[in-house]
């Protein structure tokens, strides 16, 4: 199968003639507003902006406050495209790419006399780990 043509990728993602980049300010890691001034910022708003210099269309940040409320307004077509974490029920619905941004994670446990387990202390933790082999975007 051919790779799709510079239109053809134009056309699903912008068919308005824009695209419309759903943006998540509900984790700070991702997108947030500048407190000097309100700008926004972060590597969602810059992978938006390439997105759209690179296709050579206008772009419009739609924000949310949680990446719930993103996933929910896909329904009513608020958004072109979105950056979201990858999990089962969204893709159900949603073509994700290769991850472009690896989040570790941990938690801490008040020091204690032996090495704290998830179970010692109530909890029980389920962890995955998905590593993507090194891609290269032309």
């Amino acid at each position: 199968m051919a790779d799709p043509s510079h239109s053809e990728v134009l056309h699903d993602l912008a068919p308005s003639g824009r695209i419309r980049c759903a943006i998540n300010l509900g984790n700070s890691v991702l997108a947030q507003r500048d407190p000097s001034g309100g700008k926004l910022r972060g590597v969602s708003v810059d992978l938006a902006r390439a997105l759209g210099e690179r296709l050579g269309v206008e772009i419009e940040l739609v924000l949310f406050d949680a990446a719930g409320k993103v996933f929910e307004a896909m329904a009513s077509g608020a958004w072109d495209v979105a950056f979201l974490a990858e999990d089962p029920k969204r893709a159900s619905h949603i073509l994700f790419t290769l991850p472009y941004l690896g989040i570790e994670g941990a938690y801490m446990v008040p020091a204690m006399a032996s090495t704290p387990q998830p179970t010692s202390i109530g909890m029980a933790l389920a962890l995955r780990w998905v590593r993507a082999a090194p891609t290269t975007c032309s």
